[in-house]
């Protein structure tokens, strides 16, 4: 691949990415660690371990950020932290990572029950197989703890279903990492790391409503239909006029040899609920999955390659938090929309904080020819 493709000519990262245990989109740890300035290094990039570096860096962040007792009140807030995988500091104790406080990152893991020998033997093992900063840069104690954690987090995933070890390797293997390693990281966490981790102790959030005894369930219905590439949307929704609801339309991907559903954004808008219906029509841009398909399978064996599919995602989403009347907040129950939890299209959201609420959540899935 040509330097031109990309910053430093390395793989192109889309930016956002869809994440599809919260049903939602996530900033993509691998952006914002290629976007990052960082210092040269020399050899082949391990984007598996980048990514695992930032995405560590992220859910540290996003932990002190949920726990602090000083935090901001606007949950938007907490989109902060972008700083890169491997900036470089100090080798020692970072005050903010302390066990002083339940929101720390050391504290999680206390919780979760791995103890530092067991951080400084998944390091070593991370160090050594380029899953760290390189093979030449030892991660720092914070950024083991950091990592430790996101390790924590995806063996949690495991034992919910909701990933596997399979894909664990897939992946891997498609960012860039050698077999050899990537069968080492994998078999590290499978046999030595993970069956220590305990089990996330989930505790109902204090002061939450409950919903109302014998309340009809609010109901969200669609219909999709394509014409071209022109995706028409329109159903009901036992909503209050003005209620606003967001429509995304996704190209679903499939990366390597894997068959986990990846989704591409392609279009997406917003519309108002009027007397129960709504509607909106979404236009399908191709381009964009076939410019970075293109781009980024350039040199790639086929078991690094995004496979675009004909099939495409729509999802429907109310959300009592993103710009909504307050009559139209006050008709679900206030921010938490605690009522929607009744609903047949009832997602929680943000279940991993200590602010959780509720909104609806309708996908459905069709046939769209890509064109390649």
């Amino acid at each position: 691949m040509s330097a031109e493709q990309s910053p430093g000519g390395q793989r192109p990262q889309r930016e956002w990415l869809w994440n599809e245990q919260r049903r939602g989109w996530d900033r993509n740890p691998a952006y914002v660690a290629q976007h990052a300035s960082s210092p040269a290094s020399e050899g082949k990039v391990n984007w598996r371990g980048l990514l695992w570096l930032a995405a560590a860096v992220v859910a540290a962040a996003y932990l002190l950020n949920a726990w602090s007792t000083t935090r901001v009140e606007d949950r938007h807030s907490q989109e902060g932290s972008t700083a890169p995988a491997g900036t470089n500091s100090e080798n020692s104790f970072s005050p903010t990572t302390s066990a002083e406080s339940d929101g720390t990152v050391r504290a999680a893991l206390e919780r979760a029950g791995v103890t530092p020998g067991m951080v400084t033997d998944l390091g070593i093992v991370g160090d050594e197989v380029g899953y760290g900063i390189s093979t030449s840069v030892p991660m720092n104690q914070e950024q083991r703890e950091d990592f430790a954690y996101a390790i924590v987090l995806f063996c949690r995933d495991i034992g919910g279903g909701e990933t596997s070890w399979e894909n664990s390797l897939n992946e891997d293997l498609f960012s860039g990492a050698e077999l050899s390693d990537a069968q080492r990281l994998n078999d590290y966490a499978r046999t030595d790391f993970c069956p220590l981790v305990r089990d996330d102790p989930t505790t109902p959030a204090a002061g939450k409503p409950s919903a109302a005894a014998g309340a009809s369930p609010v109901l969200l219905t669609a219909a999709v239909a394509a014409e071209g590439r022109t995706v028409n949307v329109s159903g009901s929704a036992s909503l209050p006029d003005g209620a606003r609801l967001v429509i995304t339309l996704s190209r679903i991907e499939y990366f390597g040899f894997g068959d986990e559903k990846h989704y591409g954004q392609s279009a997406s808008g917003s519309t108002v609920v009027t007397d129960g219906r709504f509607s909106a029509t979404l236009v399908d841009d191709q381009g964009k999955a076939r410019a970075f398909a293109e781009a980024y399978n350039a040199g790639e064996p086929a078991q690094r390659q995004i496979r675009v599919s004909d099939l495409v995602q729509v999802q429907v989403v109310f959300d009592p938090r993103e710009n909504q009347s307050s009559a139209v907040i006050s008709a679900v129950g206030g921010e938490d929309a605690q009522i929607l939890e009744s609903s047949p299209q009832g997602a929680e959201f943000g279940t991993r904080t200590d602010d959780p609420y509720w909104r609806l959540e309708l996908e459905s899935e069709l046939l769209l020819p890509f064109e390649p």
